[in-house]
């Protein structure tokens, strides 16, 4: 090989290495880049900078609807951590009045003796309150346009059952028994006549009772993309009438209750409700146009309530005029005449709300 052949081929080789220099340091370049977008979108999700931990999504199809579901995993060993947030894509055409359901119940967490678990269990610290959460019986009432009305189901065999309420309390719950259940007297809701027959799907394999209670002082809403099981059961159409029927003479007690805590205790009838007119007012429907009790529980205040502008307005034209019928009272009993405006000796009005000075002289001395 000649002297210009070899300068050739180390020319050559050189270029390969800077070649393949460049590539590595073009994908090191790129990792480090991707390392840094990946390092800021932990940061983004509030997961652990040093990357672990991380986030999978799941998508799947769970009986009529879909379901996705995002998920914690170490990343070491690529080991499943938990369930971060779940989104059912489920529609109300397929719920039905009386239909049971099995949905995810959160409530404020009151036990002050609950075991302390660092594991995943049914007690959740957050930063507003500690919550819990287990999977609940309901039965469905209505649907909405945006969810399912139902009713929570309780067994009643914690700490507290039937028998330890209260009679207005245990009148609040209806049990709920398979056909079939035949319960002891103490077990059932006598107030609300023979308990509701529910059907349970012959083909589910959890375990259930046959004997739990409705709680009509406790209806609740699911709203749609919560994820809950829909095949638990149901009750049949003349069960669930009976059901709506106390959940509604529950609701007339209790707004019925509501009406005496108001001034002059106006008694509750459906036709006393307010019913929207076709073509709505611009604006709120003056107080004059009230029917006296109406006005009365216009007037009620109770202890700490905020008033709006117009309810305070009110009672401050109804202060001044009672002010100026005392102040007149008081002058025509001490034989003080008090000077009319614009010269008249008619009576004034005395204010918005006054009932008026009547005819006559109005400020005319009284001799002792």
């Amino acid at each position: 090989m000649t002297g210009s052949e070899e300068r050739r081929s180390s020319e050559r080789i050189a270029a390969q290495k800077q070649k393949e220099k460049e590539e590595l340091e073009k994908k090191e370049k790129e990792r480090l880049e991707l390392e840094q977008k990946e390092k800021i979108a932990r940061i983004a999700q509030g997961l652990p900078e040093d990357g672990s931990l991380r986030f999978k999504m799941f998508g799947y199809k769970d009986r009529p609807f879909l379901i996705e579901r995002q998920e914690v995993w170490q990343t070491d060993g690529d080991v499943r951590v938990g369930s971060w947030a779940t989104k059912a894509y489920w529609k109300i055409s397929n719920f039905y009045p009386g239909q049971i359901l099995r949905i995810i119940h959160h409530y404020p967490h009151t036990n002050l003796d609950a075991r302390y678990s660092s594991d995943i269990g049914e007690i959740a610290m957050t930063n507003v309150e500690p919550l819990g959460v287990k999977m609940r019986w309901v039965v469905v009432l209505w649907t909405t346009s945006f969810g399912i009305f139902v009713l929570p189901m309780f067994t009643l065999k914690g700490r507290t059952s039937l028998k330890d309420l209260i009679q207005d309390r245990r009148q609040e719950y209806v049990a709920m028994v398979t056909e079939g259940t035949s319960p002891a007297s103490e077990k059932l809701t006598p107030w609300a006549g023979h308990p509701i027959i529910m059907n349970v799907n012959p083909d589910l394999k959890a375990p259930y009772s046959s004997l739990c209670y409705a709680d009509l002082s406790r209806p609740m809403v699911i709203n749609a993309f919560e994820y809950l099981e829909e095949n638990m059961g149901s009750i049949d159409g003349d069960e669930y009438l009976r059901l709506i029927s106390l959940f509604k003479l529950k609701i007339d007690t209790w707004i019925r209750q509501s009406f005496l805590q108001f001034k002059n205790s106006p008694e509750y009838d459906e036709l006393k409700l307010v019913i929207p007119d076709s073509m709505p007012p611009p604006s709120r429907e003056p107080y004059d146009n009230f029917a006296p009790w109406r006005q009365d529980m216009a007037d009620t205040e109770f202890p700490g309530q905020f008033l709006s502008r117009q309810a305070k307005n009110r009672r401050y034209q109804e202060t001044q005029s009672k002010s100026k019928t005392t102040s007149a009272a008081s002058n025509s009993s001490s034989g003080v005449k008090k000077p009319h405006s614009g010269g008249s000796h008619k009576g004034g009005k005395g204010g918005k709300w006054g009932r008026g000075g009547g005819s006559g002289s109005g400020s005319k001395g009284v001799s002792r």
